[in-house]
This record gives C-alpha cells, sequence and structure tokens, in this order.
C-alpha cells in the first residue's frame, strides 16, 4: 500500500471516540497521524492537499462553518446517524463514519477514506495549502503561486502572490518548514537552505552558484547553503531551468 503521511484533525470528537481511533491504528499498515484540536484552532489550521478533518455532525452548523473552506479540503463526517443527507451537501465529505461502529467497519473506513486520500494526492499531487487569511477567511494557495518560505522557530512564513494580485502576500502558518516541504510539489520547490525553500519558477538570476545567494522576482535575495549548491544544480538541470 502507498504510504503516503496523512494527518487526520478531529475536531470536537469525543476522547471515547478519538481512543478508539487510535487504538484500531494499530492494526492499520496506513501512515495516518491523529492529531486533536478545538473549535478556536480552526482559524489557524493550515491543511495540506492529502491532510483531512474529522468532524463531528453536531458542529456543521455553527457560524465556524465556511463552505467555501470545505469545498477546498478533505473532510469526514463522524455522526451517530445516516448520511444520507450529507449527499445532499454542495461539497460533500471524503467520508461517513458512525461513531459507534464495530472495530472491524471501523478498520474498513478508514481505510477506504485513506484510500481516497492517497488517490487525491496522486491525481493532484502536492496541490497547495489552505491557510488562514488576513480577514479570517480560509485563503487556498495553489503550490505554484508560493514564491518562497522561510522558516520561524517551529512555524513558518510563506510567500505567494495570489490570483488576480502582483504584490507578495506573507502567511504565517503553524507548521514546520520541513512539514511544509513535504506538502509542497517537489517538482517546483527546493529547500535551498536549513531556513528557506523556493519556487524555482521565481527565479530572477543567479549570478554564481558559488556565491552562496540566489535571486528571486520583487527584489528577494536568499542564502543558498554550501552543501546544497551541487544538488540545487541538479534541480535545476533536472527542471528544464534556463538557470541550469
Amino acid at each position: 500500500m502507498l504510504q503516503i503521511k496523512i494527518t487526520v484533525y478531529l475536531l470536537c470528537l469525543s476522547q471515547e471516540f478519538s481512543r478508539r481511533l487510535q487504538k484500531v491504528m494499530e492494526d492499520l499498515d496506513v501512515n495516518l497521524v491523529f492529531e486533536t484540536i478545538s473549535l478556536e484552532q480552526i482559524a489557524t489550521l493550515s491543511l495540506g492537499n492529502n491532510d483531512c478533518l474529522f468532524v463531528n455532525q453536531k458542529f456543521l452548523y455553527f457560524e465556524w462553518l465556511d463552505i467555501e473552506f470545505l469545498r477546498k479540503i478533505n473532510w469526514v463526517v463522524i455522526s451517530e446517524n445516516s448520511h444520507v443527507y450529507y449527499k445532499t451537501l454542495v461539497y460533500p465529505p471524503v467520508g461517513y463514519i458512525n461513531n459507534n461502529m464495530p472495530a472491524n467497519v471501523l478498520i474498513s473506513k478508514l481505510i477506504k477514506v485513506h484510500n481516497k486520500l492517497c488517490s487525491n494526492n496522486r491525481t493532484n499531487q502536492n496541490q497547495g495549502l489552505v491557510l488562514p487569511g488576513k480577514t479570517g477567511n480560509k485563503v487556498y494557495l495553489n503550490s505554484s503561486s508560493i514564491q518562497y518560505a522561510s522558516a520561524l522557530g517551529d512555524h513558518c512564513k510563506v510567500y505567494a502572490i495570489l490570483e488576480g494580485k502582483q504584490e507578495l502576500d506573507c502567511f504565517t502558518i503553524m507548521m514546520s518548514l520541513k512539514t511544509l516541504e513535504d506538502k509542497l510539489d517537489n517538482n517546483l520547490h527546493f529547500r535551498i537552505h536549513k531556513s528557506h525553500l523556493i519556487n524555482y519558477k521565481y527565479l530572477d538570476k543567479i549570478q554564481d552558484l558559488e556565491s552562496g545567494e540566489i535571486s528571486l522576482l520583487n527584489d528577494i535575495t536568499l542564502p543558498l547553503a554550501r552543501r546544497r549548491k551541487r544538488e540545487f544544480s541538479d534541480f535545476l538541470i533536472a527542471s528544464g531551468s534556463s538557470y541550469a
């Protein structure tokens, strides 16, 4: 089975059901990581293309729910009732789980959800991120719109050009640069330094790889780690970049 790391965020689920999920994981040959979050954390939640939100059906009608947000993420309804109603939603979930189902059925459901997410990842590999916007709304960033990102302790800053704009927007996201790197398109992005990754499409000039600096559009200059110079050169050649 394809081992793609998938983070599943558990929103307002009972402790009992959360423990059940952790327990059945012992019988699964999949790479699912569960993380419990609260309603307050939704505003700062950043999801990758193959991450998923497990949400208690009771909270689908609260003010926090942004219908457009559901269109841009993978989500699963956790319910005590039939899932028939949810098929009528504009942006239906990728799965439905009854929190009272037997362990063997729960395992089967989780495998189906995992396979759907893996299939989505292969079809739209590392397509982008859903990030908290400055006005409280969620912002979708296509992987190609991200110019570069820089580490900020356990968090990082992402610099991107949103659709219809020319200037860079900056987003602080609650994940490490390594986690972000894993979620982006590795055909576009390269980790040039322990603190920076870039999208090679936004390269402006490389005076000389030996100089240890590269320039991006919008007058951005970033350091290129000495030990990454050869690998970066190979990356540019493989990508067909004119800077190779």
